[in-house]
Formats: C-alpha cells, sequence, structure tokens
C-alpha cells in the first residue's frame, strides 16, 4: 500500500511543483504483441520484466522528476506502473519502478527500485553486465556509487558501488536479501584510450527457507558475507565449510579507444563465477566476450556490436573444486532469478514449472546493429544459441536455437514514438516461434536540455 501511495503521489503532485529550471517527463506506453504459441525470444528478453512469454497488450506509464539543489548536487524522484494482458498466467498490474536518488559531486545515493541504465544502444546481449541485466524487474534496495569516476592521478581513477537489496518475490527462501559490492580500476593508457579492470560481487542471504528455515542475518553474519568468510555453526554444513550465502562474481575487463571523429570501439570480457576455483580462473574461458563500435554522429550505423558467450568449463568436475552450476545454489534453489526471469545473461533458463535453472551450459554467438536512415530509426539483433542443459545433466541431443529480431521506429517529434518489431525464433526442437509488435509512446513534461546532457553522460 505505501508503494502504491508513493506511486500516486509522484504522477499526481509532482507536476503541481515543478518548477521553470526543473526536470519533469511522463512517458505513457502502450505495446502490442502479436504471437502464436508465445513471444519470440528478443521480444520478452531484457525487458526489465514488463514482457511475459505470453504477453500480447502491455500498457506502462513511467514519471521522473529532477532538480539540482546547487551547482554540484542533484535531486530525482520516479515511478513506473504498467498493465500486461497475458494468454497463459495472470492480468495485472504492478509497480515495476519506485525511487529517489541524490547525487552530490562524484557520488550517488539510490533508494528504491530503478531501472538499469541502457548500455551499448540497447544492443547487448546481456545488457551490459552478465550477472545484472535488464532482464529482470528493477530490485528494491539501496545503493551507493560512483557517477564519475574519481580520479586519483592523471593515469588513474576509480569507479565503485555498495548495494543492499531485497529479493521480495515468490521463491524457495522468502525474503532472501543481496549483497553486492564492485570496485573498478581505470587506466589512462593513451590521450585517446583507457583500461579498465574490475570486480562484481553478489551474495544471496538470509531469508527464511521452506525447507531449512531461517537462515543466519545478523550483523555478524553480514559482515562475513560481505567479507567471503564460512558461516557459524548456526549454518548449513555446506557454508561453514565455504562462504556464507550464495556467491555470483564477475571480474571485467574493458578497453576503450576513442577516434578523433566521435567514434569509440570497445572491447570486452566479463566472466562467471561462484566459487574459489572460478575466482581462480579455473573456468576461463566462460563469460561473454565483446567488441562494440560506436558512431552516435553517423546517421547510418549508430552502433554495431558482437558478442560470443561460452559456459562450457564451470570448472570442470573435481568434486570440491568444480561443477559451479552458474546462477543455482543447494539453499537458495530459486537461483539467481527475479519474478520467474534470470537476473543476468538471458541464456541461462529458468525452470517455468519449479523455479529454478534448468539450462546454464551453452555457446551463444549474439549481433547486434542500430542506425537510421532518413527518419526511420531500426535496430536488428540475431543469436544462434547451442543450449546443452545443466552442467552434469547434459541434453543429448542439444537444443540449437537461432533468434532474430527487427524493429523500426519513428519519431515525428521528441514527445511522440511510433514502433513496429518482428521477432522470430527457429527452433530445435521446440516449435518456432513469431512476434509481430507495435509500439506508441508519448512524452509530455518539461525536459531541461543540460538535464538532458547530464542523463546522458551519466548512462554512458
Amino acid at each position: 500500500m505505501i508503494k502504491k501511495l508513493g506511486v500516486l503521489l509522484t504522477f499526481t503532485i509532482l507536476p503541481l511543483l515543478v518548477k521553470s529550471q526543473d526536470h519533469f517527463i511522463t512517458d505513457l506506453g502502450l505495446r502490442a504483441l502479436i504471437h502464436g504459441e508465445e513471444n519470440s525470444f528478443w521480444s520478452h528478453s531484457n525487458t526489465n520484466g514488463l514482457v511475459d512469454k505470453s504477453t500480447w497488450l502491455l500498457g506502462t506509464v513511467n514519471t521522473e522528476y529532477s532538480t539540482y539543489l546547487s551547482e554540484h548536487s542533484r535531486l530525482a524522484f520516479g515511478g513506473g506502473i504498467y498493465y500486461a494482458l497475458n494468454q497463459e498466467q495472470e492480468d495485472g498490474a504492478a509497480i515495476n519502478q519506485y525511487y529517489g536518488v541524490y547525487e552530490l559531486y562524484n557520488f550517488g545515493l539510490t533508494l528504491g527500485a530503478k531501472q538499469r541504465p541502457l548500455k551499448r544502444m540497447g544492443l547487448s546481449s546481456v545488457g551490459g553486465d552478465i550477472l545484472w541485466s535488464n532482464n529482470a524487474r528493477p530490485l528494491p534496495g539501496v545503493e551507493v556509487a560512483t557517477i564519475i569516476p574519481l580520479r586519483i592521478s592523471n593515469v588513474i581513477s576509480l569507479d565503485g558501488a555498495f548495494g543492499h537489496y531485497l529479493l521480495n518475490d515468490d521463491r524457495v527462501v522468502d525474503k532472501a536479501r543481496i549483497h553486492h559490492k564492485e570496485l573498478t580500476f581505470n587506466f589512462n593508457t593513451s590521450r585517446n584510450s583507457v583500461l579498465s579492470l574490475g570486480l562484481h560481487h553478489y551474495v544471496q542471504w538470509g531469508g527464511v527457507s521452506e525447507t531449512q528455515g531461517p537462515q543466519p542475518d545478523g550483523i555478524r553474519d553480514y559482515l562475513r558475507i560481505v567479507f567471503g568468510l564460512s558461516g557459524t555453526t548456526y549454518s548449513s554444513m555446506g557454508d561453514q565449510i565455504n562462504a556464507l550465502g550464495n556467491h555470483i562474481g564477475s571480474y571485467h575487463l574493458d578497453y576503450k579507444y576513442n577516434f578523433r571523429n566521435s567514434q569509440q570501439l570497445h572491447l570486452y570480457y566479463q566472466t562467471i563465477f561462484e566459487d574459489t576455483s572460478g575466482r581462480e580462473w579455473q573456468n576461463f574461458p566462460d563469460g561473454v566476450w565483446g567488441a562494440f563500435w560506436s558512431s552516435p554522429r553517423n546517421n547510418y550505423v549508430k552502433g554495431l556490436l558482437y558478442e560470443y558467450q561460452h559456459s562450457l568449463s564451470h570448472s570442470g568436475y573435481a568434486p570440491n573444486r568444480g561443477s559451479d552450476n552458474y546462477f543455482s545454489n543447494g539453499i537458495y534453489r530459486s537461483g539467481w532469478t527475479y519474478f520467474g526471469n534470470v537476473i543476468g545473461t538471458p541464456f541461462i533458463t529458468p525452470n517455468e514449472e519449479v523455479t529454478a535453472i534448468i539450462n546454464n551450459t551453452y555457446a551463444a554467438h549474439h549481433i547486434g546493429i542500430t542506425g537510421q536512415l532518413s527518419k526511420i530509426g531500426y535496430m536488428v539483433k540475431g543469436s544462434y544459441v547451442e543450449n546443452m542443459g545443466r552442467h552434469r545433466s547434459r541434453w543429448d541431443p542439444t537444443h540449437k536455437n537461432i533468434y532474430t529480431y527487427l524493429s523500426l521506429h519513428y519519431q515525428p517529434s521528441k514527445r511522440e514514438y511510433y514502433g513496429i518489431s518482428l521477432g522470430t525464433d527457429f527452433n530445435d526442437p521446440n516449435d518456432n516461434q513469431f512476434t509481430l509488435g507495435l509500439e506508441y509512446r508519448y512524452r509530455f513534461g518539461r525536459l531541461d536540455r543540460s538535464m538532458e546532457e547530464c542523463n546522458c553522460r551519466r548512462n554512458l
């Protein structure tokens, strides 16, 4: 009730408070999806949990108000609701976003649930992050993060984040929590290039298990999960031997080169690990390898991307230092999911009947291209994925799928948006899928140009 009241106030009261220098916008959206048995893969994946496999009509309302409190500080509030009509699941409305953001100098504090910023122009198969993509609903919580790198010297700068989130969906361990931290070192290797090395770390902990009862959730337990220490005698035997909670991590290696004509080349590799073996690179080359070229001033081709995802190693089959079983866990059996959708890469598949991971061993090639032809913007994505099931229970034969997606949009003004999309899946051994999407969005409110440019810089 409190969340719904907060969103209602956001939509009704904020327009009355907007000053001339403030930023206030509201987006109204309507999307129709015409499909057969279910929506195609890229018609429902990486949609922030808004579109389900059986969704055929979706209405959304999103709003944000922000203002500069001083030259170096900004305050923002926002919210979003949606109503979905589905063929198989129940219809209904839900709150997708509710957040407040305070920014001061290089840091930002976020409270509530806020969608992750769009990266790689929406072309990436992992939404820019293999562990936390745009595939599931925003997680409610609190996070402190850098919004602009902290400069240590002319060569080195730092990025970081520290957060705490709550999994408030229906799952095996009720009200489990997530601890998150990340730290990235940026090295200016030349005037035009930057090499970044980062570590992202997540832990599922606490909550009440259906089978094993309450899990450790005291302050001392929190410190143990932050530093990756083993559990006390009150925790499970596995957590006493290894580390308390379900740990998931990723090393990020990025190289960016900026050309003089505003073009940029971005090469990156993101690992995935869940225990000591993966942390010590024994599961190499599991993860996502990518190359992204962007040219914002080029109308015909603004972005071009290729990604290869690989999860065949799992650190091998050693009994004590292998079989990582990505996004799965013995206690937190709902896995790395939220409201039935995988939080990370959408190529890892949850079991629809029993919330758990059914496929996490695969190899995938993915390409994407976006640009503009005359007044029509376009986006093309295509993926070839060979799914092999779980690490210790491989599918025979494997499932070889091709996912394609084409979208066209026309914006006669900054307020109106018309879109049409076509998604097709060629699945083996399942049935092929086809989705025709029609979309209309209307924006009203006041968007200050300086604020718009600032937001663009923060979301790069």
